[in-house]
């Protein structure tokens, strides 16, 4: 699973169409439709190499899942978050928390191909 990206957000098509684009540059992708479903799934030992995480979500917010991330074996995995919040204050908040960057949605295809090689090292080939 360590190269595998977790795209963790409530809707969907959004979990799927990251996915799709994601997919057909050739990483390896899974999705989570809850904060709380991702951290099961860390808890067995699956770390992955990235996270795309929504900020708005029911029961457990963006936010509050990076916050248990980091008690967690992937503390140290990177975060992006994806978002259509585009209040500075939650900007703020979500790299003091330790997201390294924020992809607003509706994602632009290229924006969100060129952050993740840029997050994973991954060059184009």
């Amino acid at each position: 699973m360590a190269d595998t990206i977790c795209i963790v957000d409530d809707d969907v098509k959004n979990i799927n169409s990251a996915g799709y684009i994601l997919s057909r540059e050739g990483f390896d992708v899974m999705g989570f439709k809850s904060g709380r479903a991702f951290l099961k799934n860390i808890d067995k030992g699956n770390i992955p190499a990235l996270v795309l995480l929504d900020v708005k979500m029911p029961e457990m917010d963006g936010f509050e899942t990076l916050i248990e991330i980091k008690k967690t074996k992937a503390a140290d995995v990177p975060v992006i978050f994806l978002t259509g919040d585009e209040r500075e204050e939650s900007r703020k908040k979500g790299l003091e928390l330790g997201a390294v960057d924020f992809i607003e949605k509706p994602f632009v295809p290229d924006v969100l191909i060129e952050r993740v090689r840029t997050v994973t090292g991954r060059v184009k080939e």
